[in-house]
């Protein structure tokens, strides 16, 4: 299921830049969308607002950080999605998930098990297979 929401979003995205014609306006249109849509929700689904409203008061610079680099990244994923072949541009965007396990491990203490061992390799099988094809 992972791999078929992947496809999809590449797909959605890959495609939606190119018909747009401008990935600053394609990204753009997204975040102003999706930044008057999301905190809405939450307000409505937040069990108490009260809390959820103190917990963005109290996050709010690493919080803005966090979205400030989220942003960043998608926004360059987009722009190579708009020049470059998709499956290149979801195996280099993928192969993220790789380095933070790897950045868990050196930096954070995780351990390193043998499922972990089996997923990383499924995931690397997997990017490796983006490439063949």
């Amino acid at each position: 299921m992972t791999g078929i929401s992947i496809a999809a979003f590449t797909l959605v995205d890959g495609l939606g830049v190119r018909q747009s014609g401008n990935p600053l306006s394609y990204i753009s249109w997204l975040f102003l969308l999706h930044g008057l849509i999301l905190p809405s929700v939450c307000l409505l689904m937040a069990p108490g607002r009260r809390v959820h409203v103190r917990a963005v008061g109290k996050h709010w610079k690493i919080g803005s950080l966090g979205g400030v680099l989220s942003m960043l990244a998608y926004g360059m994923v987009v722009v190579a999605q708009s020049v470059a072949p998709l499956a290149l541009v979801s195996a280099l965007r993928e192969s993220s998930v790789l380095l933070a396990g790897v950045i868990g491990v050196l930096f954070i203490g995780e351990r390193f098990s043998k499922t972990r061992l089996g997923l990383t390799t499924a995931a690397v099988a997997g990017n490796a297979a983006l490439q063949l094809g």
